[in-house]
């Protein structure tokens, strides 16, 4: 009899939670990232879409009191339970979109890569104690003054191109995205992981 062989271990890359530095420079007009209302949101019960197999639906704790509704591809690659009432990085400005007859009013964001032809998915995970409300910007920096009520797919595709996964973080032009509390991670996705 064969030993059995250890199964293959997810690598996990550490990142090392600093106190958050003191928020820097305030942002430009000109970077479209600061056009893009990120913020820590809160799932609430995550089910199967209505009428669609790959899809799930949850209404999402946006604070002060307003929830939204989120329709996001992730059947298949988490259960509904890993995801109810869990934290998650969100832009909550993006212009609402029908999803399989579901109007989807935010999106969470999340890394991916392909793992031996696989498509592999990853949440990106706010800081310890994040709240929902928290606001995320680049390390240096700080939010913005005020946000756009409303962003389209073409102003969105502009931040989505920039936003990669480096050294176990999430980042944009190879800044970390922060909230107050810290560091916006992905462990578990190799470098240069796209984000969206």
């Amino acid at each position: 009899e064969k030993p059995k062989q250890p199964e293959k271990e997810e690598v996990k890359q550490e990142v090392k939670q600093e106190p958050p530095k003191a928020r820097g420079k305030k942002p430009t007009k000109e970077n479209p990232f600061y056009a893009a209302k990120l913020q820590i949101s809160r799932l609430g019960k995550v089910d199967k879409a209505p009428g669609a197999d790959k899809l799930f639906i949850s209404q999402v704790d946006i604070g002060n009191g307003q929830t939204k509704q989120l329709v996001t591809g992730l059947v298949g690659h988490y259960e509904p339970e890993q995801l109810s009432n869990k934290l998650v990085v969100t832009i909550v400005n993006l212009k609402p979109a029908k999803l399989a007859g579901s109007m989807s009013e935010v999106m969470l964001l999340a890394g991916s890569t392909e793992e031996n032809g696989k498509l592999r998915i990853c949440i990106l995970e706010p800081p310890k104690g994040s709240e929902v409300g928290d606001l995320v910007y680049l390390e240096g920096e700080t939010y913005a003054d005020d946000y756009p009520d409303q962003i389209n797919k073409k102003q969105w595709e502009k931040v989505v191109v920039g936003l990669k996964a480096k050294g176990g973080a999430g980042t944009y032009d190879n800044i970390k995205l922060v909230t107050d509390r810290g560091v916006i991670t992905c462990a578990s996705l190799p470098d240069n992981s796209e984000i969206h």
